[in-house]
């Protein structure tokens, strides 16, 4: 067992009972009565799989399984009540909500199951068999994106929204799990991390900024949060590393 989440001084009460309301809903996903081929993807990924520190209770997967109504009852059969079952009308995403009222408190739990997407010879993703860290420092075995792949979603990501979430999480990523062997091997990759780069010290140099590194202080559960132009300034070393910094 590692070090339990339930630890950690930096949450508080209600974050670690939902994070264990997260991980009830997880066995689900993947135990005999769950969703078939599921990979799980999102912030969850880097959170309990990766050792990152930013809380994020958003359940995201990916799956072909288009019969989801098994899965909703045995989340009623836990005790949560879903109360949010939207479906997109391309019938690619189903949104969930499920909610558990207890005399502590009212915990939710937001999930998204979306089709799984196609790589570029136009054939399913696949996930990597990885472990799960719960809140009582146990693990289980999920499905899951790795590591650069997740890398890779999160760049996209911060793309479409600018979020210094999804900032954090590349910024983690990169420079904590991926090594430089890593990007050796996947040079495209490291060109998108690149650019990225370009955008996001944009961003850390506005004014604003620092409103978005406060938002990121209440949701990374450590002592010292780096801001968004520390971030920016790790990940454009990464890049050097990989020798493709390009000159300003």
């Amino acid at each position: 067992m590692g070090t339990p989440i339930t630890r950690n001084t930096k949450m508080s009460k209600f974050e670690k009972d939902n994070a264990k309301r997260v991980d009830s809903i997880i066995e689900i996903i993947f135990g005999s009565n769950g969703i078939p081929d599921a990979i799980l993807h999102g912030g969850i990924v880097p959170w309990r799989i990766f050792d990152s520190h930013r809380i994020s209770f958003d359940i995201d997967i990916y799956s072909s399984e288009e019969n989801i109504e098994g899965f909703i009852e045995s989340i009623r059969r836990a005790g949560m009540e879903v109360t949010k079952d939207k479906r997109t009308n391309t019938g690619h995403t189903t949104y969930l909500r499920m909610n558990e009222w207890t005399e502590n408190g009212h915990y939710e739990v937001d999930m998204s199951i979306s089709k799984t997407p196609v790589n570029a010879e136009w054939e399913p993703i696949t996930g990597e068999i990885a472990l799960y860290k719960k809140a009582d420092g146990s693990t289980i075995e999920v499905v899951a994106l790795g590591p650069m792949a997740m890398l890779n979603e999160k760049i996209s990501a911060y793309y479409d929204r600018k979020k210094i979430t999804d900032l954090y999480d590349i910024y983690y990523i990169a420079s904590k799990v991926l090594t430089h062997e890593d990007f050796e091997k996947d040079r495209e990759s490291l060109n998108r991390l690149m650019d990225l780069a370009v955008i996001a010290r944009k961003e850390a140099e506005k004014k604003s900024a620092w409103e978005e590194d406060e938002k990121l202080s209440k949701v990374v559960a450590i002592e010292n949060v780096p801001t968004s132009k520390k971030m920016v300034d790790e990940i454009e070393r990464v890049v050097k590393l990989g020798g493709l910094l390009r000159k300003q």
